[in-house]
Order: C-alpha cells, then structure tokens, then sequence
C-alpha cells in the first residue's frame, strides 16, 4: 500500500487475516472493525470514532490483495480513487462533518453498472475498453450517503449464467468451497461479500441473480419490487437491444446484497429513496405478529435433501418461536408458472421472437398471476421458499446452460431449472429478501427467499431482521 510503511502494512493484514482490526493511526484504543462486519456496524464504528475511513479502506485493500486470488471476485480496482475519498472523509470527521449514514464505509459494484472511471465489462470482450465518465443513479446515491467504492465485481457474461465465468475475468470461486460457484449472475458480488473483501454490494436481479449467489455463499441480498431503484447507468440500458412493446416495460432490478438484514434496511432506504418514501410499514412489530405460508419442495421440482432438511429445520425453529405457519401452494403448476416466465424474459431482451397474439397472452398471464399473489397476501404476509433446488454446484462450463444439468436427490435434470423457485416472484414482480438460514450436511450455506406482496419491501426486510434473532445470519466461510 502506497504510503503505509512496510511493518505497518504487514502488521494490518495478519489482523486482517486474524479477522480483526488494527487500533493504530488514530482510530481507537481497542480492535473495533472487522471487514466481516455488517456494514451498519461499520458506519457505526466510524462514527464513533473507533477506527478512521482511510484506515478501513486498507484493511480491504489488504484483504483483497491477500485473499482475492484464490477467488477471483473483484475484477477492476480504484485504489487510489477510492484512497482520495477516504482521506477526504477522514477530514470531514476532523471537521465534525458526516456525509450520511455510510460515511466511509467501502463498497464494491457489480460489474453490470457504472462506476465512473472504471471499465463496465459485463464479462464481453466488445466492452473492455468501455469505461463510462457518469456513475449509475443508485451508485451516485449511495455515494451521496458517504460510502467509498472500491471496485467492481465478476459475472457471467452479459449477467447471463447462474454461474460466474468469462472469457475476459475467468472464473470466480466459492469462499465456501472453491470448486463450486458462487452462483450467478452476482456471483462476484456475493463472493466478495462472504470473503469479506467488500463492506457491501450493488447487484442486480432477473431470474434470481440476487438470490442464487446469496444462497449458494450463505449472505443478504434483496430483490426489490421492480421500478423502486433507477436503473440508469445499468447495462440493460446500453448493451441490451430496446426492449420490444409495450414500451417501458421491465422486470429486472437493481439490489443491495450484505453481511446482514439491517444493512439490507438501510441500503434499500439510500438506493430507492425518493421513489420508495410511501411504502407501508412492515406487517409486523414482532416475528410472531407474521402470518407465513411456507412451501418448500413441489412434486414439479424436488428440492435435494441438503436443502430441504435445514429449510424444516428453520420450519420447526419458527414454530418453536410462536409463528404461524401454513404448508402452501400457492401455484397450481410451478413448471409451467416457470417457463410462462422465462418466455417473457426472453423476450423482453430480445432473445426470443413472439407474435403480437403470443406476447398479449403472456402479459395477461402475467396480470392474472399478480391478481393471484394479491389475494394470497390477504391471507398470508409472507412465503418462504426454496431460492435454489441445490446447494452451490461444482463448476460446471461445458456446453451451454441448455445442455447442463445439476443433480436433485441423485436425479440429473435441466441445470434450467435453477430459475424455477426464483420465478415465482420474478414473474410478478414481487418484493424477495434472501437469509442465510444454515449450513448443509456437507457444509454449505443454504439461503430462504422470504416473499411479499408488491410495495411491501420493508415487510420482507423486516421479517428478514426478526428471523436472525431465531436461527442466527451470516457465518463466516471456513479459513476466512
């Protein structure tokens, strides 16, 4: 590190290793910051004076250095950026100045959405020398509120796999287990996170590449109600063909991902405010104030043991709690449901021709299946369910994603069939916050998508934050 003397430098990153934080250079008496704390936590140390923004940002430039390359996660850096802004928010605390409620706290961008100055690659070689003089509206907020970027993070090629590999960046590996991915297309994101290299993340998601990666790497990430978070400055708005009729139409969204469901409140308030300034409270005061259907394997698409047994065994936690919980099925044909989905993604990047008769049956579709969730929220205020059918799959870049498969209790089927549990709130637009719930049998994190009804963000969130109190949150991977 540029202007940190050698035994200093040498002295940070073995406590970074160790998973603490040095006290010298002014910030505080005790070791007070992990780079594995919540964001949240992060702000708060800063703001007490515990541990300065410049300090931070080296204990993550360390970290980064040290441990990224068995991981291959954060695929474009800005030291020395990001080292100005730090010195800058050192000078504003002198001055007993705060930015906002991220006050130096370091962040790294999925690599899908501009940060000025650095290249957004989208994993195609046709971007590389792309590197975009404005930052995206949702980064330019969360900047606003004080936070440092670090660096850009890897994805599939063009945000297009539930794995994450390209030809420019090569492969990104699981922290858990480095012969499997972290999942896609935040894969990247995810693994900085579980690695601890990042304080949090700005993803995004279409088909589950929020909640893939979340599950699979055992973190946070919310998938807001589609239209709440600008997404200007994001790839699908440049490198994507003008998506077909009716005009305006989306269903991808940005995202926060993080070390806890807090982080994930506040995130949400910075990035979809002012759109999001009306939405309704939570449902709930307490975990046992919920109504929560649950459904968590379907004779469509079996849910592999591994998952399974840790999803009941967050059934029979809640239950123990006090929560009311009913066995749902809220889809009478989850494949169909799917695939109904799936064609309309298709279609609306451009990947899939339909006639205007096929479109139109499709978004009626679509507007019955969201009159269906809204009477289904009248009974029940959130569903958990499944994010994945597995737990991270081993690395897997032969052929293409139609000829793969993954394996579901000793079946080979469609490695398709990995956007099917993701659909159910894809294709209606719903609002999902995924939990790290547990740890398998063979010792991989499994995630729960928590469900709610359109607008309602802060309900999943909220029910996110109660559900940690009964099964706990983030756990760190093995040797990090």
């Amino acid at each position: 590190m540029v202007g940190v003397p050698l035994r200093g430098r040498l002295l940070a990153l073995a406590l970074v290793l160790a998973g603490c934080s040095s006290s010298e250079g002014g910030g505080g008496q005790d070791p007070t910051a992990s780079p594995l704390d919540s964001a949240s936590e992060l702000a708060q140390a800063i703001d007490a004076g515990q541990i300065l923004p410049s300090e931070l940002l080296e204990l993550y430039l360390d970290r980064i250095e040290a441990l990224d390359p068995a991981i291959n996660a954060v695929v474009a850096l800005g030291a020395e950026e990001a080292r100005a802004r730090a010195k800058e928010a050192d000078e504003a605390l002198a001055r007993g100045e705060r930015w906002g409620p991220l006050h130096g706290v370091p962040f790294t961008v999925k690599d899908s959405t501009n940060v000025a100055g650095l290249p957004t690659v989208i994993g195609s070689p046709d971007f590389v020398d792309f590197i975009p003089d404005e930052n995206a509206v949702a980064v330019q907020r969360l900047i606003d509120a004080g936070a440092i970027v670090i660096g850009k993070t890897n994805l599939p090629l063009l945000a297009g796999d539930w794995q994450t590999y390209n030809e420019v960046y090569g492969t990104t590996n699981n922290p858990w287990d480095v012969s499997r991915t972290p999942g896609g297309s935040s894969g990247g994101s995810a693994a900085a996170l579980a690695a601890g290299l990042t304080g949090f993340e700005l993803g995004d998601d279409l088909a589950g590449s929020l909640r893939v990666p979340a599950h699979f790497t055992g973190v946070y990430s919310h998938m807001p109600t589609v239209g709440l978070i600008p997404m200007d400055g994001h790839f699908s708005r440049f490198a994507v063909p003008p998506a077909p009729e009716p005009p305006g139409f989306i269903m991808g969204t940005l995202g926060p991902m993080a070390r806890s469901a807090q982080d994930l409140a506040l995130l949400f308030s910075v990035v979809a405010e002012p759109e999001a300034a009306n939405l309704p409270d939570p449902r709930g005061d307490a975990l046992t104030d919920y109504r929560v259907g649950v459904w968590l394997s379907d004779s469509g698409l079996e849910t592999d043991t591994e998952v399974l047994d840790v999803l009941e065994s967050l059934v029979g936690a809640l239950e123990a709690a006090g929560v009311s919980i009913a066995r749902v099925t809220p889809i009478d044909d989850l494949r169909q449901y799917a695939l109904n989905q799936r064609r309309l993604r298709f279609f609306m990047t451009g990947r899939l021709p339909l006639s205007d008769e096929e479109r139109d049956a499709l978004l009626e579709d679509r507007d019955a299946v969201q009159q269906q969730w809204s009477a289904f929220f009248e009974e029940y205020d959130v569903l958990l369910a499944p994010p994945a059918p597995v737990v991270a799959i081993e690395h897997n870049q032969e052929g293409i994603s139609l000829t793969r498969t993954i394996t579901v209790n000793g079946e080979e089927i469609e490695y398709q069939n990995l956007d099917v549990w993701p659909s159910l709130a894809g294709y209606a637009s719903l609002p999902v916050t995924t939990a790290p719930v547990g740890v398998s049998s063979s010792g991989l994190p499994v995630g729960v998508q928590i469900i709610g009804p359109t607008m309602e963000d802060r309900t999943t969130i909220d029910f996110a934050v109660r559900l940690a109190e009964v099964v706990g949150g983030f756990q760190t991977p093995p040797g990090y």
